[in-house]
């Protein structure tokens, strides 16, 4: 069996595109939100891409991008400072930057009412992060 090789120029691109989420990858192709998951979904299951916390990349170039080790972090630790997140091997400037940026997409909560700020998944995300590890 041959290795899938995408025809369509919109997945392509698509695929050239990633790491990203569905949201962030579906504005360049040109069709709906259910089109381009329905496409990354068959991605999925032929092996070409690889989902995690709801990123999808090219499997063969997998490296685990900042956002990804925040999102692991803060799934196994809780809630973390952004000095926090710098200890993990992230450097502080990116953690900012990074955080900053899943908060913005929903994916994180502030809390503050304490110094220095902590931020937290989101409890929905928490629920799926979960959900899908069981699997």
């Amino acid at each position: 069996m041959s290795a899938y090789r995408p025809r369509l120029p919109e997945v392509i691109d698509m695929i050239q595109r990633m790491p990203g989420t569905d949201r962030e990858l579906q504005p360049g192709t040109g069709h709906t939100l259910l089109w381009t998951q329905q496409k990354l979904s068959q991605l999925v299951r032929r092996g070409v891409i690889t989902r995690r916390h709801d990123v999808y990349s090219v499997v063969g170039s997998y490296t685990p991008t900042a956002t990804l080790q925040i999102l692991d972090a803060l799934k196994t630790f809780g809630p973390l400072t952004r000095k926090d997140v710098a200890a993990l091997g992230v450097g502080e400037r990116s953690a900012c930057g990074v955080l900053a940026h899943l908060e913005r997409k929903g994916r994180v909560e502030v809390d503050s009412t304490v110094r220095p700020f902590r931020f937290s998944l989101v409890r929905g995300l928490e629920q799926l992060a979960a959900y899908e590890d069981s699997k």
